[in-house]
């Protein structure tokens, strides 16, 4: 069985960076990241039942975490180059986006947890995507 996650650090209630499972506040997610495979599992509760979303192109390496922007988007980074968001849509469901390139900004907070090589991959990328 899996240890609650921590929100180390974090007074958003937004924020995984360790082992376990989190419920972020106000929203119909729940992430589980065992260290035992290190793959992210995210649930989306509906009120009709649960989807469950993993990545195996996702494995939790050191400095991995995961954060909640809100009820529609999910970000998550697995410590190395890649990270990937999971975008609720609607009555179509979920889809994950990524490894560096989003639909949308991606948020400061998930930004400035970023090494730098991954966040000009981003810019980057959003920067040839506006030129096209």
């Amino acid at each position: 069985m899996l240890a609650m996650a921590e929100t180390a650090n974090d007074t958003t209630g937004k924020l995984m960076t360790q082992f376990g499972e989190f419920s972020p506040r106000g929203t119909h997610w729940t992430v589980k990241v065992s260290s035992t495979d290190r793959i992210i599992h995210i649930f989306r509760h509906y009120d009709h039942g649960t989807t469950d979303t993993d990545s195996n192109d996702w494995k939790a390496n050191q400095g991995w975490f995961v954060y909640a922007e809100n009820d529609e988007r999910i970000w998550f980074y697995d410590g190395d180059q890649k990270v990937f968001l999971l975008l609720q849509l609607g009555n179509l469901g979920d889809a994950v986006r990524g490894p560096c390139d989003f639909p949308c900004p991606v948020p400061e907070d998930v930004l400035t947890k970023l090494p730098n090589t991954v966040r000009r991959a981003i810019k980057f990328r959003s920067t040839e995507a506006v030129m096209k």
